[in-house]
């Protein structure tokens, strides 16, 4: 039996890190979040991580959303692995990645921005703000 912990539960940790403070959600919301990381996981990193060659955690700093946008946090931090999918279908895009990005934070705000430090891409997610895809594929061409 191989005893190293699956990509997929490595993952999981990782985005629950951000957790913020579950006691003061309710049993519903601690549900659905755990759900949401599930799918998170399973949907947007493990395709990336196969796609790019490298495994690219996730944190999503959850205290940095109101109650609605903690709903729709993971399907915006989405578009910064499907971006990065996209971006590793070359393979100067690929050699890029796995060189300077080692993990992406995604995090709420009041005007989205992205930011590379110390290899973690740094997502501020604005749900006002258009066009999440071309905007990522736009920063990640020009700053990787």
């Amino acid at each position: 039996m191989n005893s190293k912990p699956s990509l997929l539960a490595l993952t999981l940790l990782a985005v629950s890190l951000a957790a913020g403070s579950l006691s003061a959600q309710t049993l519903q919301q601690r549900q659905q979040r755990t759900t949401d990381q599930t799918r998170f996981a399973s949907d947007e990193i493990a395709p990336t991580t196969q796609r790019c060659g490298r495994e690219l955690p996730a944190t999503i700093n959850w205290d940095s959303f109101d109650a609605e946008g903690q709903r729709r946090a993971t399907t915006f931090c989405a578009e910064a692995y499907s971006a990065l999918r996209s971006v590793c279908d070359s393979d100067l895009g690929r050699q890029a990645v796995t060189e300077k990005i080692t993990s992406v934070v995604c995090r709420g705000g009041s005007e989205r921005g992205l930011a590379l430090n110390a290899g973690v891409l740094e997502f501020t997610i604005d749900f006002e703000a258009p066009n999440y895809h071309d905007y990522l594929l736009e920063w990640l061409g020009n700053n990787l």
